[in-house]
């Protein structure tokens, strides 16, 4: 400690200078107070440093959490005659993780990112999850079954809706079906006539017309994707439906004859 005075440097815990006698006590008093001063000044110090740490480690929870997140994934299969006594598979990943039935809602926990999703192994189709998202279940053509309106929870669409944009051919195709499968059964109940002497029996053309009948549901379901090509896609229908009843007239007659 050194003297306020001459400037000698005493022992600490002196109570007066060595050198010229002077008091040492206002030196005391003047370190404890420097010391109390930085002390808690010191300590402030260390308590922001440590809120920083930990505020920083939160920050870095948090967004492991968003980045490894698990969110709901809500699909509804909405009412409808086309496949509705089907229970569709619902594959993530090609893991089966739950089944939909028709007119049904099932909320699945599905973790952050993407992930390819299908149903009954057919049209496998990408989704990006990043939060709470919903999407509808539906028959696209056929026994092809996919997702479409994939929206976040305030309806908005947050992707676009591959399963009308890459499979409309697959609608078109599924279409002309019906048509080619009744000139087929004419067609070859003329063939069986004249070679083994027996034709087509009139429930075949039923079950023609009741899968035309399917057909033109699914068409109308789909009409704001088809546009300019749904009017003779369901011509080619009707023209179907026609033949098999045309079909049931010839098949009966013979059969009758």
């Amino acid at each position: 400690m050194f003297c306020s005075k001459c400037g000698f440097q005493n022992n600490r815990g002196d109570m007066f200078c060595k050198q010229c006698g002077a008091s040492l006590i206002n030196n005391t008093q003047q370190v404890q107070q420097q010391n109390n001063f930085y002390q808690p000044q010191q300590n402030m110090n260390n308590n922001q440093q440590m809120n920083n740490f930990y505020n920083q480690q939160k920050v870095n929870v948090n967004t492991q959490n968003i980045n490894n997140g698990t969110y709901r994934l809500t699909l509804t299969r909405p009412n409808g005659f086309v496949g509705s006594l089907i229970k569709f598979k619902i594959f993530i990943d090609n893991n089966e993780v739950g089944t939909i039935k028709n007119g049904e809602t099932v909320v699945l926990n599905v973790t952050s990112g993407n992930h390819t999703i299908s149903f009954n192994k057919t049209m496998d189709q990408n989704i990006t999850i990043f939060g709470d998202t919903y999407a509808d279940v539906e028959v696209i053509a056929g026994n092809k079954f996919g997702l479409s309106n994939i929206r976040d929870n305030n309806g908005v669409n947050v992707q676009n809706n591959e399963l009308y944009t890459e499979n409309v051919d697959k609608i078109i195709k599924s279409a002309k079906w019906p048509l080619i499968l009744s000139c087929a059964c004419i067609v070859i109940s003329f063939i069986m006539l004249f070679t083994i002497r027996r034709v087509i029996q009139p429930w075949v053309y039923g079950i023609s017309i009741g899968y035309t009948i399917i057909n033109l549901s699914s068409l109308k379901k789909h009409k704001q994707v088809l546009k300019e090509k749904y009017g003779s896609l369901t011509t080619l229908n009707i023209i179907s439906i026609v033949v098999s009843i045309v079909g049931i007239i010839i098949s009966g007659y013979l059969i009758i004859g």
